[in-house]
């Protein structure tokens, strides 16, 4: 299933509803009109990670955390080296090395997913692309997001 139109004739929130909705798998791709890019994966119909290319609204995983004083900037520096080495999720090395609890990432990876889905959402010129493909979900990050919510 591939989807791609012009955000004037379709809005996100109802290409996003119909992800959910149809259980599908895969990525949605948004471009703003005047530039911004963000993509928005899926799982099941689930929203899995949420990134865009203008941090306005949503901050990288580590900075944050060092912003709300959860992580020091020399941890931050550490894990994204260790990142770096290994392409693993920064939040999975921030785990595995003790820098933060699970808790901590989980609420700071659901706020990165809502906060790029809400400054999406109110995007009204633009096109969209969603293209079915297999997502990689690390089990032991947060689970995904429902579109509802």
């Amino acid at each position: 299933m591939t989807l791609k139109g012009q955000i004037k004739v379709f809005g996100v929130a109802y290409i996003m509803q119909l992800i959910s909705q149809q259980q599908k798998t895969g990525v949605l791709c948004v471009q703003k009109g005047r530039g911004g890019k963000a993509e928005i994966n899926f799982l099941n119909g689930n929203i899995t990670s949420a990134k865009s290319s203008e941090y306005k609204t949503s901050s990288p995983l580590g900075e944050m955390l060092v912003s709300a004083k959860l992580l020091s900037s020399e941890n931050r520096k550490k894990a994204l080296i260790e990142q770096q080495n290994t392409f693993e999720y920064l939040g999975k090395i921030l785990l595995r090395e003790g820098l933060a609890s699970f808790e901590i990432i989980e609420r700071a990876l659901i706020t990165q997913i809502y906060e790029t889905a809400y400054d999406v959402l109110q995007w009204n010129d633009g096109t969209y692309f969603f293209k079915q493909t297999n997502i990689i979900h690390d089990y032991e990050l947060p689970n995904p997001v429902p579109v509802e919510s």
